[in-house]
């Protein structure tokens, strides 16, 4: 019985010592991964970012028509279509911008005046403090990165010259870095469970206890290579 037992505690001390290096550089890597990520998003791709998306913004702020604009609050039904058709053009080969409208207010009430891809003019919307920054002092605003249930995004507003409106780009599903580390972390965890599994295979007796399947399956399972889909 002391033997058995002597022999479950020798086995339990050699898995432990297998494991904990590898749990050790597993937290190491996470760490180092997640700082030099935030550097790059920090450093280069947030500021490429906003530069784009405030390029966009001033771009559609300077070509758009104020007059369809002014036309579109007086007759939603006839000028309503016509500005929509300007938002859709203005969007169609620019990556990641999910939406570009125009707001204003009217008798007191905050309204989104047209919005690509949506055939509904002058609906009430209550303004963000962004847009109401944007529309109340005339200038250009660039939110920060924000969450709510669709997702994480980021926006930029601008007044449109000779009309009270102004005009909002709005970029959409800013997850890479969440998606990167997640799959970066589950690839290191599949090729620590297959080295675990080769050694359970080749030591059987001796790791016995330090893989245990779930069904046909390893606790871990393997997912796509995330560097191959970059």
């Amino acid at each position: 019985m002391r033997n058995a037992i002597w022999k479950k505690s020798i086995k339990a001390q050699l898995v432990i010592s297998f494991l904990f290096p590898f749990l050790v550089f597993s937290l190491i890597l996470f760490g180092f991964v997640r700082y030099v990520s935030d550097y790059i998003i920090q450093e280069h791709v947030i500021p490429q970012f906003d530069e784009r998306l405030t390029e966009n913004g001033r771009l559609l702020a300077e070509t758009i028509d104020p007059d369809l604009i002014k036309n579109t609050m007086a007759f939603p039904e006839k000028y309503g279509m016509e500005l929509k058709q300007k938002l859709d053009s203005f969007i169609e080969r620019k990556k990641g911008i999910e939406y570009v409208y125009v707001l204003s207010r009217k008798n007191g009430r905050d309204v989104i005046v047209a919005l690509n891809g949506s055939d509904k003019f002058m609906v009430e919307s209550p303004f963000t403090n962004d847009q109401k920054l944007s529309y109340e002092k005339k200038e250009s605003v660039l939110s920060s990165i924000y969450r709510d249930k669709w997702g994480v995004h980021k926006s930029f507003f601008i007044p449109v010259d000779g009309v009270d409106a102004i005009v909002g780009i709005y970029r959409f599903r800013l997850i890479f870095r969440h998606n990167y580390l997640s799959n970066a972390l589950e690839h290191f965890f599949w090729k620590l469970s297959e080295m675990l599994q080769e050694r359970n295979n080749r030591f059987p007796q001796l790791f016995s206890i330090g893989m245990k399947p779930i069904g046909n399956h390893a606790l871990f399972q393997p997912s796509p290579n995330p560097f191959d889909q970059i």
